[in-house]
């Protein structure tokens, strides 16, 4: 699946790579990402301001 983006469920929190792909590419509407994903876009769809960075996922 070489190219292929997919995109977190809704309610899990995104790594910083994730939010910034999110927005840059634009894959999902301002208010639309917060509904998703709340901890970590404000009711406009933009980063929390406040935000510290969270790095790499973890996986299991």
């Amino acid at each position: 699946m070489k190219g292929r983006f997919i995109i977190s469920p809704a309610g899990y929190r995104l790594s910083d790579t994730l939010r910034f792909l999110i927005i840059c590419h634009k894959i999902v509407p301002g208010r639309e990402r917060y509904v998703k994903w709340p901890f970590d876009f404000n009711s406009d769809g933009d980063i929390y301001p406040e935000k510290w960075l969270m790095g790499h996922v973890a996986k299991a």
